[in-house]
């Protein structure tokens, strides 16, 4: 046998590569489903880490691992596990949204003004306060440990100014959980805290305005929490209700919190996993820096670039972690244009002043064409290059101007 014939013979042996030319296959559909602010090349890359990360997944069937990817790329979220991630059921593979990317769609939809979701620890200061007027007090201890999970609760303002709010103590999630076909593995054994925060974001939905794009969400997560059948496998639900609130039909009312958050204290969960660190590594590929803090993996990142002699590489080899980094931020991807000008193409300033001036007024009066915050996050793509080369002091200017803009879109009705 050749040495062509040997290689192409362990090519198509290895699960890795067969993954990726599925994935390349399916390009076109992913394309076809994604947003605009979401490059092909990426969702791929992000998918191809997915499964690096979880080996497991290569013993999906195939045809259930390149679904779960579509519907993901539907959602316009990344399965790069915060956003979404892929979980398993028997050798089949599924789609799962979690809690910060169900809040992302919510936040982009323009239905809402805000929304967020936390949980509550025994050694944290909590106090829900009932009545006309109704209010959530909370303030996390700085302690490194915040003792057991006892409470998680969602707000969200409406764009009128109401706020709602959804609270469950710790055993109201557990009802939900035990109802779950993966109650005792899974997500919620490796992502409790997310889960629990995913359910109560749930409950509160059935009080807000819901788009189209967000009740889509809630249904690919309607498949997680209905009742096992006991072969593992997932159940098919019927045709998911068009409201929000229809879509929480299956859970029960919670019932109100009791007031003192440490009461419960002595629940211990093992469940709970930390957030994971995410690596900085140098150009030989040797960890320099560890965190779970987005804002100083990115300090450290750009102190690094500085160094380097070859900031191209150190860019290449923490790819994966940037992207991490630049989602969790607010105007991440501003701040990766700024750092790729600054230390990676460094274009010349020789034009004079006023031709500056007038680029960015022209790249502002585009951007005020924009409605909605997709369409400036599209926009943004669209005129990338254009960004990368403005001055250091006029990119700043934009930066302002971009974020001034994006609060605009957001509160507008």
């Amino acid at each position: 046998m050749s040495k062509n014939a040997v290689t192409e013979t362990n090519e198509q042996q290895n699960p890795m590569v067969l993954v990726r030319r599925d994935l390349d296959k399916m390009g076109s559909e992913f394309a076809a489903a994604l947003p605009q602010h979401i490059p092909l090349d990426r969702f791929k890359r992000v998918a191809l880490t997915a499964i690096n990360k979880n080996p497991g997944l290569l013993s999906a069937d195939k045809r259930s691992l390149m679904g779960a990817f579509v519907m993901a790329a539907q959602d316009g979220l990344l399965p790069d596990g915060r956003e979404g991630a892929i979980v398993m059921y028997g050798n089949q593979a599924q789609w799962m949204p979690m809690v910060y990317g169900i809040i992302k769609k919510m936040r982009n939809s323009g239905e809402l003004a805000s929304i967020g979701a936390h949980a509550v620890y025994a050694k944290d200061r909590f106090k829900y306060v009932l009545g006309d007027d109704e209010r959530i007090e909370h303030e996390p201890t700085m302690a490194d440990d915040r003792g057991p999970m006892v409470a998680v609760y969602a707000t969200a303002k409406l764009k009128d100014g109401t706020i709602q709010r959804e609270v469950m103590m710790r055993a109201d999630v557990e009802k939900v959980r035990q109802s779950s076909r993966a109650k005792n593995g899974g997500p919620w054994k490796d992502w409790y805290e997310e889960m629990a925060r995913k359910t109560v974001v749930r409950r509160l939905s059935k009080y807000l305005p819901m788009s189209t794009e967000v009740e889509q969400v809630l249904r690919r997560d309607d498949a997680l929490y209905a009742v096992s059948s006991g072969s593992g496998a997932p159940q098919i639900a019927g045709p998911a209700p068009r409201t929000a609130a229809g879509q929480l039909d299956g859970f029960a009312a919670s019932p109100m919190l009791e007031h003192d958050a440490g009461s419960r204290a002595d629940q211990q969960d093992e469940q709970d996993q930390p957030e994971p660190n995410h690596p900085l590594v140098d150009t030989e590929g040797e960890v320099i820096f560890e965190t779970t803090s987005s804002q100083d993996w990115m300090k450290r990142f750009e102190e690094a670039l500085k160094i380097t002699s070859d900031p191209v590489a150190l860019w290449k080899v923490n790819e994966t972690a940037l992207e991490w980094a630049a989602d969790m931020l607010d105007g991440g991807d501003e701040t990766m244009l700024r750092l790729r000008q600054t230390y990676l193409e460094k274009p010349a300033e020789t034009a004079p002043a006023d031709d500056w001036e007038l680029e960015l007024e022209q790249l502002q009066e585009g951007a005020r064409d924009c409605k909605t915050i997709p369409d400036l996050n599209a926009y943004k793509i669209e005129v990338g290059k254009r960004l990368q080369a403005l001055p250091e002091q006029m990119f700043e200017r934009w930066q302002s101007f971009s974020k001034t803009l994006a609060a605009e879109l957001k509160g507008a009705k």
